[in-house]
């Protein structure tokens, strides 16, 4: 868990990542990477209401990337359901 007190680098794109090359340039200047933070945050902001996110790492950004996000998706939604269930 990161903590809520560090700046933490989001980088929002709109495809796997499974270019290692891609992955390091991200790395360089990102914590994460994901695929629709920008998006809520940016319809929060229009929307005047405060945006908090929970991520979890669901993928191995490398070649296969699409197969361990499916092989995952049960697992991470599950921790992200404890998640906000101990923060409501």
């Amino acid at each position: 868990m990161l903590d809520a007190g560090e700046l933490t680098t989001l980088a929002t794109g709109d495809a796997f990542v499974s270019d290692p090359t891609v992955r390091l340039a991200l790395a360089e200047r990102a914590h994460l990477v994901d695929m629709e933070g920008f998006a809520v945050a940016r319809a929060c902001a229009a929307a005047d209401v405060e945006c908090r996110m929970v991520k979890v790492v669901s993928d191995t950004a490398s070649e296969d990337a699409a197969r361990s996000w499916k092989a995952e998706a049960d697992r991470t939604a599950r921790l992200i359901a404890e998640v906000v269930a101990e923060h409501l």
